[in-house]
């Protein structure tokens, strides 16, 4: 036997090594990247809705979606620095009402003039 095939004995999912680029052996790779190009068609977007910071905006977000993140920092508006914040929703376009709605909400609660709400195609890939 020769270096090489001693070498692609030894990593072949028969042995339960890792194969290189695979995982642990015994994983299917076709069924691997069958299941990721699955899920990027089901390319997600993430939505990011920025706003003043107030009281009840979990309430509000649970109203809509299961699931968040709001980013706490500083923001300046008209010249006056107000505490802010920045949740982030990944999503699917059909999301987009909603998200709509949601902004909405934090408007009339916030007593604020406007919320930006931004958007953008991501990938995403569950591990």
């Amino acid at each position: 036997m020769t270096n090489d095939e001693l070498e692609n004995e030894l990593l072949s999912p028969v042995h339960g090594k890792t194969v290189p680029g695979i995982g642990p052996g015994a994983w299917d790779s076709a069924i691997l990247a069958r299941e990721q190009e699955r899920k990027a068609l089901n390319t997600a977007i993430v939505y990011r809705l920025y706003t003043e910071d107030a009281p009840g905006l979990l309430a509000l977000i649970s109203r809509y979606f299961s699931g968040a993140t709001i980013l706490y920092g500083s923001g300046l508006w008209l010249g006056k620095v107000e505490a802010g914040a920045v949740i982030e929703i990944l999503a699917t376009s059909n999301d987009l009402q909603s998200i709509i709605h949601l902004a909405g909400d934090i408007k009339v609660q916030n007593h604020q003039s406007s919320v930006l709400v931004t958007w953008a195609p991501v990938s995403r890939l569950d591990v």
